[in-house]
């Protein structure tokens, strides 16, 4: 087998098309990409490397031929440089990153540690897989001054150009390469503790992969074969990046394994995902593992032809898993793109509800407030704009209600469901006044081992609240005021 895989065929859509779809509807909103693609006639101008690549059609417009891989390696390297002003080397025969891409997953990172307020004193990822570019810690350190990468990486060339490319931007300081000699482990740090490099109470905010994707070359070939349009760009990369025995489900799943050891010494796990078909089998080895936080980041779309080789635009799921919080509901799967049966049942349960009612704040928060103390909310705490607490057992079922009913003097542990010894989630709703006449409530799941849960959580509270108002009818709540 040789150390090296190109991808490349005729594409069957325009130039245009794919370079739209990479920068528009899939890039971060903080992209610096975002529906703003490269001027390529300004980078020929600037950079005497990218000028004899760059081409112009009959109406004046320039382009490169992204099935050139000189002309994608020469064209990452000036982005680099203009937009980051990092001098970076991409030997051949190694991974091209596609830079908007690539950015993407570290805007992802700072959302996900900002709505997940993680404290530590320092900022510090690891990049597992790191590659011969360093792209991710190189980008991490470019666009965050203060955070630290360690970047683990199989390849010994692939280590080499990786130092070169930290020691050329004067980034030895922030980001260090560890050769990773055991390619059955994913996250070595008991290694990096004995030589040194971490120590044993060192914590990390976060990990994350681009993982290779493919079991085999045959599996590779056999993607490439069955794809309804053609990749748009070459692809090359080196064995190691692009191959692993068991394919990317194991090498997640690998991952998956090694986290239940460091838990919370990294507070993130985040990975790339390349197929459609990887989804649920990584989200059946969270639940199967008890992570109770978990999320996905990505347009929401199958991939139906289940083998995408990692070309300048590409599609990408990005999954992530916590021990117990949770991030902001931004972070579920966006709903704007079609979504198929496989993906629905691959994503996380949702974690944010929300409602308007035809009040102000005082009386959305006083019938709130009703609700809970009567489902034996517990550590209720309140503010103006906000109320959070915790429940503790199911207290809101029909089960429970007709416990309840029987007996009006049920105490919880007794009549209603034994207490369990942790609480099943913890919850916060927002309250927002729109105007005297109406108030904006959004009920969110914060932690807990119950997230499924919740759910029905809200459905009940939310009926309760709007039969209150007359805007749903039913017999099973009765009206404030009116005897049981």
């Amino acid at each position: 087998m040789s150390n090296s895989t190109a991808l490349a065929s005729a594409p069957k859509r325009t130039r245009e098309q794919y370079v739209a779809i990479d920068l528009g509807e899939n890039m971060h909103e903080r992209n610096i990409y975002r529906n703003n693609r490269p001027d390529f006639k300004a980078l020929a101008e600037e950079f005497p490397s990218i000028k004899d690549f760059v081409h112009y059609s009959e109406n004046g417009s320039a382009y490169i031929d992204f099935k050139n891989a000189e002309a994608s390696r020469a064209l990452t390297q000036c982005l680099f440089k203009k937009d980051f002003n990092l001098d970076v080397e991409i030997p051949e025969n190694t991974l091209c990153p596609p830079i908007p891409n690539r950015l993407n997953y570290i805007l992802w990172i700072e959302d996900l540690l900002s709505e997940s307020h993680i404290k530590l004193t320092a900022v510090r990822g690891i990049d597992i897989g790191v590659g011969a570019s360093c792209v991710y810690p190189l980008l991490g350190c470019a666009t965050n001054k203060s955070w630290q990468f360690i970047g683990t990486e199989v390849d010994a060339e692939s280590v080499k150009s990786a130092r070169r490319n930290v020691n050329r931007n004067d980034l030895h300081g922030q980001i260090t390469i560890y050769h990773n000699r055991d390619r059955s482990r994913t996250l070595p740090l008991d290694k990096l503790e004995s030589e040194g490099i971490i120590s044993p109470n060192d914590e990390f905010a976060f990990s994350m992969c681009n993982p290779p994707f493919y079991g085999s070359s045959d599996e590779i070939q056999a993607g490439i074969d069955n794809k309804i349009d053609d990749p748009a760009a070459v692809c090359t990369g080196t064995e190691s990046e692009m191959i692993t025995e068991g394919g990317e489900v194991q090498f997640i799943t690998n991952m998956i394994e090694e986290s239940l050891k460091w838990k919370n010494r990294i507070k993130w796990y985040t990975t790339m995902i390349g197929k459609g078909e990887t989804l649920g089998k990584i989200r059946q080895k969270l639940m199967e593992n008890k992570a109770s936080a978990y999320c996905g980041n990505g347009k929401g779309k199958e991939d139906s032809n289940h083998a995408k080789p990692p070309d300048y635009p590409t599609d990408r799921q990005l999954y992530c898993d916590r021990i117990q919080s949770r991030p902001h509901e931004k972070f579920s799967y966006n709903k704007d793109g079609p979504v198929t049966k496989k993906i629905r049942l691959a994503q996380a349960p949702k974690s944010q509800f929300s409602t308007q009612l035809p009040c102000d704040a005082a009386k959305a928060q006083e019938d709130i407030l009703e609700i809970l103390n009567d489902l034996n909310a517990s550590q209720l705490a309140v503010t103006s704009e906000c109320i959070s607490g915790s429940m503790v057992s199911n207290t809101w079922s029909r089960k429970a209600r007709r416990q309840r009913a029987h007996n009006a003097n049920a105490t919880k542990k007794d009549d209603i469901a034994e207490v369990s010894a942790e609480i099943l989630f913890t919850f916060k709703f927002d309250i927002q006044e729109v105007d005297r006449d109406n108030t904006n409530v959004i009920a969110t799941w914060t932690k807990g081992k119950q997230r499924e849960v919740f759910e029905s959580f809200w459905n009940h509270v939310k009926k309760r609240i709007l039969q209150d108002f007359g805007i749903v009818q039913g017999d099973r709540y009765k009206p404030h005021g009116v005897d049981a």
